[in-house]
C-alpha cells in the first residue's frame, strides 16, 4: 500500500485496531515515518483551516449583499423578524 494512503487511513480512524497498533509502533520506531505523519497532519490541518477561511469570506459576501442591497429588504426584514 502507497505509504501516503496507509496514513491517511490510520489517520481518519478507518483501520482495524491491529493495523492502528501497528501504525503507532512504526511511528514509535521509525522517525522518517513519524515525520511524515506529522506532515500529513500539518496539511490536514491547512487544508481544514483554508476550507473554513473560504467559508468564513463567502458568508461575509453573502451578508454584505442581503443587508446592503435594497433590493433584499423583504429578506432582511424577515431575517430580522426570525431572529427577533
Amino acid at each position: 500500500m502507497n505509504e501516503t494512503r496507509h496514513i491517511d487511513r490510520c489517520l481518519r480512524g478507518t483501520p482495524d485496531n491491529s493495523e492502528q497498533f501497528l501504525f503507532q509502533a512504526r511511528r514509535l520506531l521509525d522517525p522518517a515515518f513519524d515525520a511524515s505523519v506529522k506532515l500529513q497532519q500539518r496539511c490536514y490541518r491547512l487544508v481544514r483551516d483554508h476550507a473554513r477561511a473560504q467559508v468564513r469570506a463567502e458568508i461575509a459576501a453573502a451578508d454584505q449583499q442581503v443587508f446592503s442591497f435594497p433590493e433584499h429588504r423583504g429578506l432582511r426584514d424577515r431575517l430580522y423578524r426570525l431572529f427577533k
